[in-house]
């Protein structure tokens, strides 16, 4: 059986977009999903680093055709490690 990835953006606005990702099978001519999963990338400088690393291309230049060529959001600041953290 092969898999398909279905790719859905469900929000796109000018701050952020949510996408769900679906892998199905074909089983008796019905697809059958068989992971879902579900992504959040903020208008942000991360957010727009984040999403050209894990979607395709199609799915980038959707949300960059809507975002336009400036970030809407900041990021947060990081916060700083802690004594017990490596």
């Amino acid at each position: 059986m092969d898999i398909t990835k279905k790719i859905r953006l469900t929000d796109l606005t000018e701050r952020f977009v949510n996408i769900v990702v679906e892998d199905t099978i074909q089983n008796n001519g019905k697809d059958i999903v068989i992971n879902t999963e579900a992504s959040c990338y903020g208008n942000s400088n991360n957010g727009r680093e984040r999403l050209q690393e894990n979607m395709p291309e199609w799915v980038v230049n959707a949300c960059f055709a809507a975002w336009g060529d400036t970030p809407t959001i900041t990021d947060p600041p990081e916060r700083p490690k802690q004594p017990n953290e490596e």
